[in-house]
């Protein structure tokens, strides 16, 4: 063997440890040296619960349709809905409050901070 075909291997042989490293090797040493107390995910200790937050202002006409939107969502936790009336001048609150869903809540704002 010749000296150039010894470095030719030589290089061949150091660029595919190099890619193997990037990916597969980096991944495989990390997972070696992880601490077997990795905490389990939160899901598997803790009910949780999800709020969804509806900003309203005057949306007398649309209200009641975002909420059973909010209500019909696929989700496997607990279920708020907020919905923060922003000043409202017509019947949002009213339509809200009156809902029947015990998830549901409204929170009140006297003047129109969102302008």
């Amino acid at each position: 063997m010749t000296a150039l075909s010894i470095v030719a291997v030589s290089v061949a042989g150091c660029s595919l440890l190099l890619l193997w490293w990037v990916f597969d090797g980096y991944l495989r040493v990390l997972r070696l040296l992880r601490s077997p107390a990795t905490p389990q995910c939160l899901a598997e200790t803790a009910p949780q619960t999800v709020t969804i937050v509806i900003a309203a202002h005057n949306e007398e006409s649309t209200i009641e349709a975002r909420i059973e939107d909010a209500i019909s969502q696929d989700i496997d936790c607990d279920l708020q809905i907020l919905v923060v009336s922003d000043g409202s001048t017509d019947r949002t609150d009213e339509i809200v409050a009156a809902h029947s869903d015990p998830r549901v809540s409204l929170l009140r704002s006297t003047s129109s901070a969102g302008n």
